[in-house]
């Protein structure tokens, strides 16, 4: 349903499920009664896309709010950014490096799970891995 918007839709939405991409389905739901009005006036599940755009139109209009150095990429980034930093932050500190990789591995499942791939690419391309540095620093 929303491929060139699927990365900006895992920004903010209602109660959703959709398809993104490479076949991959997002779900979750966002408490925001005038956000989920607007969505349920526009999807009635006839397979219609929820925005009319597409990839180009969407990098048009970032580049128009943000300048011309970000692309559509930068705002997931900003988002498993985000998401990464609160779960570190309000995770206990893990008590040795197995505890440690096991606390990155649940953040980048969760960071996945909200962008629509997998933690392998959260970790490697979305998460910049000096957010796990406070709980190294702990330790030393």
């Amino acid at each position: 349903m929303i491929r060139a918007l699927a990365g900006l839709a895992a920004l903010a939405f209602a109660h959703y499920s959709f398809g993104a991409k490479e076949g991959v389905t997002i779900t979750g739901s966002h408490v925001d009664p005038v956000l989920a009005r607007f969505i349920g006036e526009r999807t009635d599940g006839d397979g219609e896309r929820l925005f009319n755009t597409n990839e180009t139109k969407a990098l048009a209009f970032v580049k128009s709010i943000c300048g011309g150095e970000y692309k559509s990429k930068d705002l997931r980034t900003l988002k498993a950014n985000s998401m990464a930093t609160e779960m570190v932050n309000r995770m206990p500190i893990p008590g040795d490096e197995k505890a440690r990789r096991k606390a990155i591995n649940l953040v980048g499942d969760a960071v996945s799970s909200q962008l629509g791939n997998t933690r392998a690419i959260a970790l490697s391309s979305y998460i910049d891995p000096t957010i796990f540095d406070a709980w190294r620093l702990i330790d030393e």
